[in-house]
């Protein structure tokens, strides 16, 4: 069965952990299966069997590699799923793009952590967003 993966990339700033990309992977083709938009990362972070990953975001500052999915990656694999009937056909990658990249997950103390830090010039309102043509390289956009 072709099992789905996911992948993103993070960086320490400020105290604060942001998400800075991430996609979920099914079979080792790069075609994007669609994207969606959401406020903000959640609890998604490396996956628990690779320390390696933890301890180089902590001593560099990033780091990219496997996630363990949190609630919201696991819906957003059953929608795909549900899409293509035969599982074995998925092949490509849903990639999610968010508003801001700062990882937290409530999103009441997302905002408002986010607002806090746009408020001291720690962070620039517009740093994190994707562009419309990054958008529109994914079917559906």
């Amino acid at each position: 069965m072709n099992q789905p993966k996911a992948f993103g990339s993070f960086m320490l700033r400020g105290g604060h952990a942001f998400r800075t990309s991430a996609y979920i992977q099914w079979g080792r083709s790069q075609e994007s299966l669609g994207a969606v938009l959401m406020l903000n990362p959640g609890s998604a972070g490396f996956a628990a069997n690779n320390p390696e990953l933890r301890e180089k975001l902590t001593r560099f500052g990033a780091a990219m590699g496997r996630l363990q999915t949190d609630p919201t990656m696991n819906q957003l694999i059953r929608i795909i799923e549900k899409i293509y009937k035969d599982r074995s056909s998925i092949e490509g990658r849903l990639y999610i793009y968010n508003l801001f990249n700062l990882q937290e997950t409530n999103s009441d103390a997302a905002v408002s952590e986010f607002e806090a830090l746009v408020d001291d010039g720690r962070l620039m309102l517009n740093e994190s967003l994707i562009s419309a043509d990054e958008l529109r390289r994914h079917p559906g956009f």
